[in-house]
Formats: structure tokens, C-alpha cells, sequence
């Protein structure tokens, strides 16, 4: 398949898939023919989901949707254009659909395209009203804080301002994940960085995780990571904090990650490529 979803029921360590459109004996069919998601939000019931259409280098970003849980999708007549500076990569997840947002909007982060712009160092913020998420002209960029320490947008995409930088670099646009943790009242960052002999692409043990109290940070780090679980230099295809897998306090978090392109007796390539990998992590506050 090109493109499919399923469903993930149970805990953390014994959990059941089902494929619901496309994929090995996928109780519906595929409805959208050719892609990659780079995120996924549920939003008052209704899916969403960042669409790597794959039409060239860089590709076009369209928006899909279902109002059925995944048994069908919808798709945008607008894209985000390959020739632009801004790619959506994921959503804010926060709580069971949403739930635990913290306002009306549904937010996602983003950066450049690398593989056909260069490394990138820098993470942007978008939003949109949680009702208006399919109508293009409903977005914003953040742009900073003013004198109040308070964020401004714009609808001009040209007046983004980072809410992120990591002179290491942040890999690929669609890497960096951003979850709420209700039990903390945390926004934690995951984001990969480059090894130094790797320009471009991010290594899957290069991890860093940060936290902050708003989306827009500012951002401290919780671990720094240059090997982490000797996952070695494959690229990382992203490290995620799945809401339905926190403890009620918030220190015992469920991380699912995975990576691809990695040499030959690499970690990556031996134990974790292209696999649905999940890793326990404890949190100590001080």
C-alpha cells in the first residue's frame, strides 16, 4: 500500500492493529490512492491528516479527513506548493481528540523541505480554528511574542518566526513531534539533529527532547541524546508520545519511533527499521 491506516487497541505492552483502509486484509479499501501522512489528529470526531501527496521533490501538502474513523478520506482541493518555505509536518496532539487543548485552535509545526532546500535548523508553528481546519485561508503563522510576552500570527507566511532552533539541525521537516502531557501541563518536544558527517538527513540515535509550557516554548531540554539506544545513523522517521499511553501523573509516557536508510550493522538497520518500535520512558522532575 501506498497509503493505509489502522487502528491500535489495548496497552502499551500487548496492544492489537487492525488495518481499517488498505493495508493486509484492511477491512475497507484504500481511498486514497497515492501519499505518505505525516500527521494525525483527531478533532471532534473527525480524522485529519497532513498528506504527503509524493508528486515530486519537493512534493505538494494537501489535507485529508474522515468522518468515519478511517474507513474513508476526503482531500483538499489546496495544497501547501512545493515552491513554499513552509511544509506541515505534525499536529499538537492533546488528549483524546483533542480534548485537552488548551483553546479552539489545532496547531501544527513545520520547517523547510531539506532534501531540496538544504538543512534546516529551525521549527515554525501554524494554526487554524479546530472548525476551519479545512479552509486554507483560515491559517496563521506565529511571529513572535510582543511586549507582553504574548504570540502574534500572521496569515503571511514570510513573517514566520522560528519557535524552535537547534544549531544541530532538525532533519526532515515531518520529524518533530510535539505532545501534550495533561498530567505535567507540559508540551514535550521530540526532534532529531544531525551527526556532524551526516549534512542533511537526521541520525536515528541523535534524539533530543525538550519541554516548554506553551506551543511556542520557550523550549528546556530534558535529554540530549547522540546515540540513544545505539539506534546509530540511520534516518530517523520520528519519535512520538502517544496520549492514550500516559500515566494519569504524567511520568511514565510510551514513546513509538522508527527509522529507515541505515548502514548495515547499524541498530537502526538491525533491530528497528521500518517497524512500529515502543520504548518505556520514566520521567524524574526536579
Amino acid at each position: 500500500m501506498s497509503i493505509g491506516f489502522a487502528r491500535i487497541e489495548g496497552e502499551p505492552e500487548e496492544f492489537l492493529g487492525v488495518n481499517v483502509s488498505g493495508g493486509k486484509n484492511g477491512v475497507h479499501l484504500a481511498s486514497i490512492e497515492r501519499g505518505k501522512p505525516s500527521a494525525i489528529i483527531s478533532v471532534d470526531g473527525t480524522l485529519y491528516v497532513w498528506l504527503n501527496t509524493q508528486n515530486g521533490a519537493p512534493p505538494d501538502f494537501r489535507l485529508a479527513w474522515s468522518d468515519d474513523f478511517g474507513e474513508t478520506w476526503q482531500v483538499s482541493d489546496w495544497v501547501f506548493p512545493s515552491s513554499g518555505d513552509f511544509f506541515p509536518g505534525k499536529f499538537l496532539n492533546a488528549g483524546k481528540d483533542n480534548s485537552a487543548a488548551q483553546d479552539e485552535y489545532v496547531y501544527s509545526y513545520g520547517a523547510r523541505w531539506i532534501f531540496a532546500q538544504g538543512p534546516e535548523n529551525n521549527i515554525y508553528l501554524m494554526r487554524a480554528p479546530k472548525e476551519k481546519l479545512r479552509d486554507r485561508n483560515a491559517y496563521e503563522f506565529f511571529t513572535g511574542l510582543d511586549e507582553r510576552g504574548q504570540p502574534t500570527w500572521s496569515a503571511d507566511v514570510s513573517q514566520r518566526r522560528p519557535v524552535f532552533t537547534d544549531p544541530n539541525g532538525v532533519g526532515n521537516m515531518s520529524q518533530a513531534s510535539v505532545s501534550y502531557v495533561p498530567g505535567l501541563n507540559r508540551y514535550l518536544l521530540t526532534v532529531p539533529h544531525r551527526p556532524p558527517e551526516q549534512p542533511i538527513t537526521a541520525g536515528a540515535g541523535q534524539l533530543g527532547v525538550f519541554d516548554a509550557l506553551h506551543p511556542w516554548g520557550p523550549w528546556t531540554t530534558v535529554a540530549y541524546y547522540d546515540n540513544w539506544i545505539e539506534a546509530g545513523k540511520g534516518e530517523a522517521l520520528g519519535y512520538y508520545f502517544p496520549g492514550k499511553w500516559m500515566s494519569e501523573d504524567g511520568l511514565r509516557l510510551w514513546m513509538v519511533f522508527s527509522c529507515h536508510n541505515a548502514p548495515e550493522g547499524e541498530g537502526c538497520a538491525d533491530k528497528y527499521h521500518d517497524r512500529f518500535n515502543l520504548i518505556k520512558a520514566t520521567l524524574t522532575l526536579r
